[in-house]
């Protein structure tokens, strides 16, 4: 959405463009007027103008003037002069101001249009420029690290499916890491780290750990918590599979050591014996983190083991995927409120049937357990939403909250949840549905009541706390009319009734339904209706 701000200190000239544009009604366009450049500085100040159309002999503040002032506010807008002269001086001025074109008043309505429109393909253009591609590209590579950190932790966590082209995203993003398989290391830092320390040991532990592991082995550092790190690693491909093992084990040994000399902090660390493709890499991550955890308080005296090194080939290994691989499926139920959340149905429903496939197949003293752990995870989601969204009564007819409960059957129960689920995104979505119905139902009140007043888009926008384009597609989606074609029907029956009264004089009308000039009501009403407000008053009266 594009604005246009009209400026002139002539009241005919603004209200005739103002009329032709809003019975043109471009699309993307909203049609602002102003009767000085004071007025037009005014509406700058709590409206951004995209194509500002002056008049350039203006008293106390000229258009020249007036386009210096609009460039520093909104340095993106493009002017265009309009004057009833044509001195040659006054073009060579404007132009030097970088101004898009120069009309003369003389040149009509539809000269201006077509200049606006290819304004407004210009504002298009500007967008996929060389110098804007260039300026992205800047800011790309000064967010790259972030980004990159954001993808791999995704990957590690679950929360991001393998993507088919990650080796196309590892080229752009500039990640060295084999896109086929990678080598995890997760560490925990043994002693909680000072808040105001963590960042800078990270960034140091880090170093410490590319210096030792040198320069042939790509190491990329995750934070998953404040005290949780992940190493993933990949290795020359000509090193055999021992080589890297005894490699890794003597190179974090070293890292350990001087992350307690140099930073006075212990790091313990479980590695992978292997390398796992990034498919795999959650559940392993998941592993490998339950195993440095449930290690970490194993001193005869019950106090704290320092610097562990662990690996996933330990002997009682064989029962980590019970806390492990699918620690990391049940784990996703996480995810599933944030899709409740954002009333992503579908992504929660398939999440909740592969919680459900983890369960299959586990010996039942297990299955039993983790079942209660699903339904009560579920449950307490459930109701999270239901008493945030004020839902209780959308939902109780659907589910018979007090006798919700696991004692009827796992199917049974796993029925309950998915009617709950649905019953509680239904009442979601009507929420949301109701609350667009009320912000138009507001603003359709708003216009009602001031018809005389100010309806530009970008009032009615502020009154409701939200953008210019949020309230317009809103309201087309809801009653199927653009926002703009409502506020001129509004106008038009107000000016009806009026006219049919015979209590006010035409101007008096105008003024009753926004315009401030007789000439401008008229172009409006025959625009509309076909017929001047006099003709319109001599028919009914005929009638």
């Amino acid at each position: 959405m594009y604005r246009l701000l009209i400026v002139d200190n002539e009241h005919i000239v603004v209200d005739s463009l103002l009329c032709y544009f809003e019975k043109q009604q471009p699309d993307r366009l909203e049609v602002i007027g102003a009767y000085s450049a004071r007025e037009a500085l005014e509406i700058m100040e709590y409206a951004k103008v995209d194509i500002l159309l002056t008049d350039i002999r203006m008293p106390v503040i000229d258009g020249l003037q007036l386009q210096k002032e609009v460039s520093q506010r909104w340095p993106w807008c493009r002017t265009i002069f309009l004057s009833g002269f044509s001195e040659f001086e006054y073009v060579q001025e404007a132009l030097r101001g970088h101004a898009v074109d120069y009309l003369l008043k003389t040149e009509g309505n539809e000269a201006v249009m077509a200049v606006v429109l290819r304004t407004m393909e210009a504002l298009d253009n500007q967008l996929r420029t060389d110098e804007l591609i260039h300026r992205a590209q800047v800011q790309y590579e000064k967010a790259l690290p972030l980004l990159n950190h954001k993808l791999l932790l995704s990957l590690a966590n679950g929360q991001m499916k393998v993507p088919e082209n990650l080796a196309e995203r590892f080229s752009q993003q500039h990640i060295a890491l084999n896109p086929e398989k990678v080598w995890p290391v997760c560490l925990n830092f043994d002693e909680d780290p000072h808040e105001m320390e963590i960042d800078m040991l990270v960034v140091s532990i880090a170093a410490i750990a590319q210096e030792y592991l040198g320069s042939g082995v790509i190491l990329e550092q995750l934070q998953l918590s404040a005290e949780s790190l992940i190493w993933l690693i990949s290795f020359p491909q000509s090193w055999s599979i021992h080589r890297r093992q005894s490699y890794l084990k003597g190179s974090v040994e070293s890292i350990q050591q001087q992350c307690t000399v140099k930073l006075g902090v212990h790091l313990s660390a479980c590695l992978s014996s292997e390398e796992v493709p990034w498919k795999q890499l959650p559940e392993k991550v998941e592993t490998l983190r339950y195993l440095l955890n449930r290690s970490r308080r194993r001193d005869p005296d019950g106090g704290m083991m320092f610097d562990m090194l662990l690996t996933d080939a330990m002997p009682d290994v064989s029962q980590a995927w019970i806390s492990g691989e699918l620690r990391f499926r049940l784990d996703r139920i996480d995810l599933m409120e944030d899709y409740l959340e954002s009333g992503n149905r579908f992504a929660f429903m398939e999440t909740f049937a592969e919680v459900l496939r983890a369960l299959d197949g586990l010996p039942r003293e297990i299955e039993m357990d983790l079942r209660m752990e699903v339904f009560y995870s579920l449950t307490g989601m459930l109701l999270r939403q239901m008493n945030r969204w004020q839902l209780r009564e959308s939902v109780s007819h659907c589910i018979n909250l007090s006798a919700f409960c696991m004692r009827n059957g796992w199917r049974e129960t796993v029925d309950g949840l998915k009617r709950f689920s649905d019953a509680v995104f239904d009442a979601k979505q009507r929420v949301a549905s109701d609350a667009d119905n009320d912000m138009v139902r507001q603003v359709q009140w708003t216009i009602g009541n001031n018809l005389g007043g100010d309806l530009s888009l970008t009032r009615l926008a502020d009154v409701q706390g939200v953008s210019v384009n949020h309230l317009t597609r809103i309201y087309k989606d809801v009653t199927g009319e653009s926002l703009k074609g409502y506020i001129n029907r509004m106008r038009l029956e107000r000016a009806k009734t009026l006219l049919r009264k015979r209590e006010l004089r035409n101007r008096e009308v105008g003024q009753a339904v926004g315009y401030n000039t007789e000439q401008s009501f008229n172009r409006f009403f025959k625009s509309m209706c076909g017929l001047t407000p006099q003709e319109y008053r001599q028919q009914s009266k005929d009638e």
